[in-house]
């Protein structure tokens, strides 16, 4: 059986090792694209939570100056009894 299998586990073809050199070198290529797309993600959301974070500070500030407006006129009105 040992034999058998030194008949058919020889070493590797040299365009087999050729093969290997120029795939690692593209899918390092393809790495390097990779990752500078991944820069770019997360450099947008960075910028799309930043642009979010100052939305809701306005927000709050409206909310904030509508009720200090209502709570200076004392003048609160029931959404159903309008009184």
């Amino acid at each position: 059986m040992h034999r058998h299998r030194a008949m058919y586990k020889g070493t590797t073809p040299p365009w087999k090792e050729t093969y290997r050199k120029i795939f690692s070198l593209k899918n390092d290529g393809e790495l390097a694209v990779l990752e500078e797309i991944q820069q770019e993600l997360i450099a947008q959301e960075q910028a799309i939570l930043e642009e979010y974070d100052k939305s809701m500070q306005y927000e709050e500030q409206c909310v904030i100056a509508m009720a200090e407006g209502l709570d200076a006129d004392s003048h609160v009105i029931c959404p159903l009894c309008h009184r």
